[in-house]
């Protein structure tokens, strides 16, 4: 009987999806700067607000803590309160203007949706963006409609019809400004992940990840093929648990299946949902005494809750809405009622 040989392995490299990041290019006709490599930053970030309960929680607590503080009460300017938002979720917003005749008053403004606006390109002269161009879809591009307005200014003779462009400093960001949250985006995106991969194995009635060993001998061409295979029905979070059928010559070449460690696999997702929790509510800059309030089962000390609150409005709360309203007001001061 001869000496048994070592089977081939096939080594399987999970597909990784890039982490959201925000990366100022030109578009390939020089007319604006996409928002992202593929002009898709601020729809990124939404999907980050809409799938993410920490994440939103945040937020939104943070809005109505701002909203609360204005006038003494929720203030009633829609305007302001839909590009707060914006500004939060984003670090941008933009409001649309229209002068008098005189260019002495702003007759009309109201709310555009940021992720619609892309700014043009800057003037050579003044160092600035000198025009914005909005969409409802910048993603038909065959088919899709882009209006172009001078960008906001006082001047005499500037345009009539503009847009204001308010955007928090970043650092290296020269057209687009960062979410104050964004040193967490990582950890917002992997607790997007995990509801998505829990959701699937409950969907998939809990069957548990494995290893698969592969006893039968596969040329190149082949291990290609199943490694495609493989990664196209298991890979990502929307997979998880999903049911696998391969098919073998004979019982010798049956691959071989092996569990994972439930116990421990409960255990790492236990620790790493404290450390998601844990990492946004410091990128959010949100005692972690206070996040409990927002995230069921992580409730604090009653006692502590009101003056680690009073810290968190001194620290975070008021520095964010002034930050905003020297945005806003330059426009606001030069509304004239109708």
């Amino acid at each position: 009987m001869g000496e048994k040989t070592q089977p081939n392995t096939v080594d399987i490299n999970f597909a990784r999806q890039e982490i959201p990041q925000l990366i100022e290019l030109k578009s390939y006709d020089h007319q604006f700067y996409l928002s992202g490599r593929d002009n898709r930053w601020f729809q990124e970030l939404l999907e980050l607000y809409y799938n993410s309960s920490i994440h939103a929680a945040c937020i939104n607590n943070l809005n109505l803590k701002i909203r609360n503080l204005s006038n003494s009460g929720i203030t009633t300017d829609d305007v302001y309160n839909q590009c707060m938002l914006d500004y939060l979720i984003m670090g941008n917003f933009a409001i649309e203007t229209i002068w008098n005749l005189d260019h002495t008053a702003i007759l009309k403004y109201k709310h555009l949706d940021v992720s619609k606006v892309r700014a043009g390109m800057i003037d050579d002269q003044t160092g600035e963006v000198s025009t914005y161009l909005f969409s409802n879809d910048w993603f038909k591009y065959n088919n899709r409609c882009i209006d172009k307005l001078s960008a906001f200014s006082t001047a005499k003779n500037s345009d009539i019809h503009q847009i204001y462009y308010g955007k928090r400093y970043s650092p290296q960001s020269d057209i687009y400004g960062k979410p104050y949250y964004y040193s967490a985006i990582r950890w917002i995106y992997t607790d997007v992940q995990l509801e998505r991969y829990y959701s699937s194995l409950i969907k998939n009635n809990f069957v548990g990840n494995i290893i698969l060993s592969v006893n039968s001998y596969m040329d190149q061409e082949k291990q290609v093929e199943f490694e495609r295979a493989i990664k196209r029905h298991f890979t990502g979070a929307d997979n998880a648990g999903g049911i696998m059928v391969v098919y073998s010559e004979s019982k010798d070449n049956a691959p071989t299946i092996e569990a994972f460690n439930k116990t421990e696999q409960d255990t790492a997702y236990q620790w790493l949902t404290e450390q998601v929790i844990q990492q946004i509510s410091l990128g959010h800059q949100v005692p972690s005494q206070i996040i409990g309030i927002w995230v069921a089962g992580k409730l604090g000390a009653s006692t502590e809750i009101p003056s680690f609150d009073k810290i968190y409005t001194d620290t975070v709360v008021i520095p964010l809405k002034n930050e905003f309203d020297r945005l806003y007001n330059i426009v606001k001061n030069k509304y004239l009622p109708l």
